[in-house]
């Protein structure tokens, strides 16, 4: 073996080595799920991230993660969103209603699944598989109610997530990001609720009265404060 092709393994080994010790110890390992990737399909939006291939869970394999328990989403149309993709995954025939979006709403598990035995096994169950609680302000007193950390009630994994409610509507009584500070701050300390970003906006096309409210900026900071606090936030 030649020094050059010598030296090019230790390179190779070392940079392997690099970025095993970049990865953090718990937790996902693929780190480029969330940094780097593409559409690998628009149509079916499918994400490809760089370096690893995403699972595409079907509704039995869904099921057997959940068992009985609810996955629960609360909070504004970006975690509706969030809960409208699982939904689907659950049951593919699943049609989100058309005459009220803003509503509470859930989706159950289909009565059957065609498991790789080739038999029809019946998985209905009286608890939904998958619910959506709107609450865009994350004030609800039954919100607050599901979402506390009571140890004696434990709750079931939640997705919230809030923010461009109180930017839009700060100069009609919503209090701004302080009071989004504070609703953020109420989930801390429950392990169980992890709290969604607050997304970003494209100004150009917003119209006039939401280019207006809904800053870009003010979002990357709300983003990076979410950043700063207990993990479940970030």
């Amino acid at each position: 073996m030649d020094r050059l092709t010598l030296a090019s393994l230790v390179l190779i080994v070392l940079s392997t080595l690099y970025s095993l010790h970049r990865l953090p110890a718990a937790g996902n390992r693929c780190t480029a799920l969330l940094e780097t990737g593409w559409w690998a399909d628009h149509k079916a939006l499918l994400w490809q991230p760089q370096g690893c291939t995403l699972n595409q869970y079907k509704s039995k394999d869904i099921q057997q993660c959940l068992g009985t328990t609810t996955a629960l989403f609360v909070g504004d149309s970006a975690v509706r969103s969030k809960f409208y993709a699982l939904a689907r995954a659950i049951d593919p025939k699943f049609v989100p209603p058309t005459e009220k979006a803003h509503q509470d709403m859930d989706v159950a598990w289909p009565d059957s699944h065609n498991t790789d035995d080739g038999n029809n096994h019946d998985t209905s169950t009286t608890a939904p598989a998958a619910r959506f609680l709107w609450d865009p302000y994350l004030n609800r007193s039954d919100t607050l109610d599901m979402l506390a950390n009571d140890a004696q009630r434990p709750l079931p994994v939640a997705l919230a997530g809030t923010g461009l409610w109180y930017l839009r509507n700060r100069n009609a009584g919503s209090g701004g990001i302080e009071a989004w500070r504070a609703a953020i701050g109420r989930l801390a300390g429950n392990t169980n609720v992890y709290v969604s970003p607050v997304p970003q906006v494209v100004p150009a096309l917003l119209s006039p009265e939401r280019r207006e409210t809904l800053d870009p900026e003010a979002i990357r900071l709300m983003n990076e404060y979410m950043a700063s606090q207990p993990a479940q936030l970030q």
